[in-house]
């Protein structure tokens, strides 16, 4: 019973630590390159709401990259958007390479009329993704009226399976994982993900914020807090630490030393 109660005591402590730990102000604040080499980045006047949203919502900190990629400037950052790339292989594609494998989250957009196609397949060739997009014309399946639902389990927000998110005419996404039928893609790539964005469904037309689909789901995806699962892990972590702790600084009574005659 000692054992027990012990164990008890220490999975609560652990357990008031983890939550205090994710509740703080800063549990989930990303830092997010926004790389000025496509058509238009999240500077834009048309992404104003989802880089308010980040922001003013997410605490999160978004900051322009202009000039080639480097590994000094991309270790500042745990995410990186670009946005409908120019044609051809960017300056820097041996550093973003190294970034994502390391850890790094690149958000890669798309758009209708296949804008930014040549420049985002050229960044998902170099950065060994078996993703690729799909041209416009090519494309058979219509734009959704209802737009198209969301799925998989790379959501730390459950609720949003199954929610619709909405999307106009882009490109299709072929490989990895989907999240939003051909629209939405994502790709495990050491220890880094890729996500290949076939519209721009984070455009002030669809007006993301904390109340609807398109918003809460770049809020989820840019969330640094662990997922539920990690937060088993690292509860049972704490509980070990705080139980070794604990026999270190209270040892037990000595043993008895045995006396012959």
């Amino acid at each position: 019973m000692p054992n027990l109660c012990e164990f008890v005591y220490n999975m609560r402590w652990a357990a008031t630590a983890v939550f205090s730990i994710a509740s703080a102000p800063w549990a989930g604040a990303a830092t997010i390159g926004d790389w000025d080499f496509g058509r238009y980045s999240w500077q834009s006047a048309n992404y104003s709401a989802i880089s308010s949203l980040m922001t003013t919502v997410g605490g999160n900190t978004i900051a322009p990259i202009a000039g080639p990629l480097t590994g000094l400037n991309l270790s500042q950052f745990q995410f990186l958007v670009i946005g409908e790339p120019a044609s051809g292989s960017p300056q820097g594609i041996n550093a973003l390479q190294s970034w994502v494998r390391g850890g790094g989250t690149l958000f890669l957009f798309t758009d209708s009329g296949d804008s930014g196609l040549l420049g985002a397949n050229a960044i998902l060739q170099a950065v060994n993704s078996s993703m690729g997009f799909v041209s416009e014309t090519t494309r058979l399946m219509p734009t959704p009226a209802g737009g198209v639902p969301l799925s998989g389990t790379i959501f730390r927000d459950r609720s949003l399976i199954g929610q619709m998110l909405a999307v106009s005419p882009g490109l299709s996404v072929a490989g990895g994982n989907s999240i939003a039928g051909d629209y939405i893609h994502y790709e495990q790539i050491g220890a880094g993900r890729v996500f290949a964005f076939g519209d721009r469904v984070e455009n002030n037309y669809f007006n993301p914020s904390a109340s609807n689909v398109n918003g809460r789901l770049f809020l989820d995806l840019v969330s640094t807090t662990p997922e539920p699962a990690t937060w088993v892990l690292i509860t049972i972590g704490v509980a070990v630490t705080a139980a070794a702790r604990r026999r270190r600084v209270n040892p037990g009574s000595p043993r008895r030393a045995r006396i012959s005659i």
